[in-house]
């Protein structure tokens, strides 16, 4: 039983929710929900590290596992946690995978500053079979604990790399691109989006203005809406795209 915050193996749980640098030094991350220990054990076991359970849980479903089972006491528990009620944290293995180079449609997120948006776009990327996500340097950490809870539990069926655009274009040449912007460009609905591709979706105020300098104007598409709505969020879009395509 671990009955203080001081705790080695605690500091370091708390360090991987904390900190972006120490996620990446330690190539690790913080499952914090029920749901996504399930999801991770189902499909993903070996990515398991180390399960730190509140001291009133039972480990008995989890003594399988070749992993590390800690319990903790529920007043300590309390204070890592990042969201209230949860009763296991999982230390997950970061996937390194880089993409494969067989063509395949890719996501590419520009900017995105919100890490729930960020993981509600991996929700549905892997809602709708796509698994290839690009990051610019801009956006945030998809490995944040925000989100990771708004991926729910689908963050290990994808592949994510940080790569600039020209970057991505330069290692898929024969991949076409298609940018969603707000009024901009062609319906959807009018002129589909051709896979496999490289789809181009931007922050919450938009495309980078580098990346907007780049970008051919009969390569944009954009999602009809009311004229009482200026713009939809960027995981809705990310979601109606790629059910539509």
């Amino acid at each position: 039983m671990i009955e203080s915050a001081a705790n080695p193996k605690l500091k370091h749980l708390k360090k991987l929710l904390l900190s972006r640098k120490y996620r990446y030094q330690h190539q690790s991350y913080v499952i914090e929900t029920q749901h996504g220990l399930n999801e991770l054990l189902h499909y993903s076991p070996h990515h398991l590290k180390q399960l730190f359970l509140r001291d009133t849980t039972s480990a008995d479903s989890y003594q399988s596992l070749d992993t590390p089972i800690f319990h903790v006491k529920g007043s300590v528990f309390d204070t890592i946690a990042t969201i209230n009620g949860t009763t296991c944290l999982a230390i997950v293995k970061m996937n390194t995978l880089s993409f494969p180079d067989a063509v395949q449609t890719i996501l590419y997120c520009d900017g995105v500053q919100i890490p729930a948006n960020l993981g509600a776009i991996i929700r549905n990327m892997v809602a709708f079979n796509y698994n290839a996500l690009a990051l610019s340097n801009e956006s945030c950490d998809p490995y944040h604990p925000e989100s990771v809870r708004a991926a729910a539990g689908t963050l290990i069926h994808l592949t994510i790399q940080r790569l600039n655009f020209n970057e991505l274009n330069t290692r898929y040449p024969n991949l076409s691109y298609y940018a969603l912007a707000a009024n901009r460009g062609q319906s959807i609905y009018t002129h589909s989006i051709k896979t496999p591709a490289i789809i181009v979706v931007g922050a919450e105020k938009g495309l980078s203005p580098t990346l907007t300098d780049q970008l051919s104007e009969k390569n944009y598409r954009h999602i009809p809406i009311s004229d009482r709505v200026e713009s939809l969020n960027v995981a809705v879009t990310v979601g109606i795209v790629l059910a539509a395509i």
